[in-house]
């Protein structure tokens, strides 16, 4: 597979909640270095090594965190790390990857993101993603599906325990995206039923989101596969998808040059979008995620199924999965002391804790705060915030 023609967006937001105090808003779930070693987001890209070039991952940001993911992803260029002015969800934010993956096409740098222009102005243009150093070179035919790229979105905050699994069904992804106008998500076997993910049935492509409790059970029973987040399709299915179903949001995916010369020749570029500044767009856009605004809507949906080893690790509940337990079921990171205690997930990361006889807790220390919560109420921990 030729990689010039393939753009991987990692979607890299988040506000710190599900595994806070470890996480916070200023260091937020993919900067965890807990699970595998390396930071989540540093993971997320190092499984497509080989399979695109660094040149062509993009990441979607929180404007607050762009400086510490370029200081966690060095090699990848400056420019093609964005960071959004507000929280919007994944719809937005897939949409305005789009933008910014299939404009780096023209390799014009972003001005107000840090400059990926050519050093030396006299440079030729030898690979169709750097920048033109003549405002008015066009590329060449054979260069033309740059324009058009294939897409795929990754989140920053996901394990995968078998990345050379997981690049094969990447792959059969892209060629799917390549021959057909389709929208292409990858399918995880359920190994329960599940409420916090989606699902899509790979019989009538059907896709729905986060059902109930029996509504799960029913569409586990009925084969349908988890839907993991990563969707892959040509720039202009994207932009089809966003304008049937989602029209305030596709204008994000239409990033605009404003025409201003640079004194080395290259172009400069601001984050315009459709005649407007990006915070300015932003402030009037729903919050939605991808998921709702249009997938669920979207008959153009195809699915690769995957076994990849594949883990949100979406709560403190994953510290039972990977880390070792001692002989009552307690998981303990740090100095901790258990005494008739079981079941329980102790992350000592400043006091140590001492536990006596409870059961099914997480207790977590910091610096900062500490946490205290029943293990069945993991998925509540939003509650924390919202006062």
């Amino acid at each position: 597979m030729s990689t010039s023609t393939f753009k991987a967006v990692i979607l890299a937001g988040g506000s710190g909640e599900r595994f806070w105090p470890l996480s916070t808003p200023e260091r937020p779930k993919q900067f965890l270095r807990v699970f595998g070693g390396a930071s989540l987001i540093r993971q997320a890209v190092s499984r497509l090594d080989g399979f695109v070039s660094p040149k062509d991952v993009f990441v979607v940001t929180a404007k607050n965190l762009v400086a510490a993911t370029r200081r966690e992803l060095p090699e990848i260029p400056k420019c093609n790390i964005l960071g959004e002015p507000m929280r919007r969800d994944t719809g937005a934010a897939v949409a305005l990857g789009v933008g910014l993956a299939s404009e780096s096409g023209l390799g014009s740098s972003r001005a107000d993101l840090g400059s990926c222009s050519l050093t030396d102005p006299n440079q030729t243009l030898t690979d169709p993603n750097q920048t033109l150093t003549d405002p008015n070179q066009t590329l060449t035919d054979a260069n033309s599906t740059l324009i058009d790229p294939i897409i795929g979105f990754f989140s920053s905050d996901q394990m995968v325990a078998n990345p050379k699994a997981f690049r094969k069904v990447v792959s059969k992804a892209v060629a799917l995206a390549r021959r057909k106008p389709v929208i292409v998500t990858l399918g995880i076997k359920p190994t329960y039923p599940a409420t916090c993910f989606g699902y899509i049935s790979p019989k009538t492509r059907t896709f729905v989101e986060k059902p109930d409790a029996k509504t799960a059970k029913k569409y586990v029973k009925a084969g349908y596969l988890w839907n993991a987040g990563m969707f892959i399709a040509r720039a202009s299915t994207f932009r089809g998808a966003f304008a049937a179903h989602a029209p305030e949001l596709e204008q994000l995916t239409r990033l605009e040059t404003d025409g201003t010369n640079r004194t080395d020749g290259t172009r400069s570029r601001s984050t315009a979008i459709a005649g407007g500044s990006l915070a300015k767009l932003y402030s009037a856009l729903p919050k939605i995620s991808f998921d709702y605004a249009v997938m669920e809507k979207s008959k153009n949906v195809e699915v690769v199924p995957g076994d990849f080893g594949w883990d949100d690790v979406g709560s403190f509940a994953a510290f039972d999965k990977y880390f070792p337990h001692d002989s009552r079921g307690n998981v303990r990171e740090g100095p901790c002391t258990v005494v008739e205690a079981e079941g329980n997930i102790c992350v000592a990361r400043s006091a140590r804790i001492s536990l006596l006889g409870v059961k099914n807790l997480v207790v977590v220390t910091t610096p900062d705060a500490v946490l205290v919560a029943d293990k069945s109420r993991l998925t509540d921990m939003k509650k924390l915030f919202a006062r």
